[in-house]
């Protein structure tokens, strides 16, 4: 992403009382653990690895917005 990192995103998203409850799926080229470990502790609910399948990610997205459902 040009002139901010996702991490960033996440970081201000969650700093925010107005967008701090919005659950956050990260997407990333980058399946390195030390960035899976930076999202889950900005509180990401999930993080998906580029390339993936639609299907894939609708079946994440489904699972996460289930769970901010209950």
């Amino acid at each position: 992403m040009p002139g901010m990192s996702g991490f960033e995103v996440l970081q201000r998203l969650k700093g925010d009382s107005a967008t701090a409850k919005i659950p956050v799926v990260m997407l990333s080229a980058s399946g390195e653990t030390a960035n899976i470990f930076e999202a889950e502790k900005l509180w990401a609910v999930d993080f998906v690895i580029k390339p993936f399948s639609s299907d894939d990610l609708l079946t994440v997205i489904r699972r996460n917005v289930k769970a901010y459902e209950a």
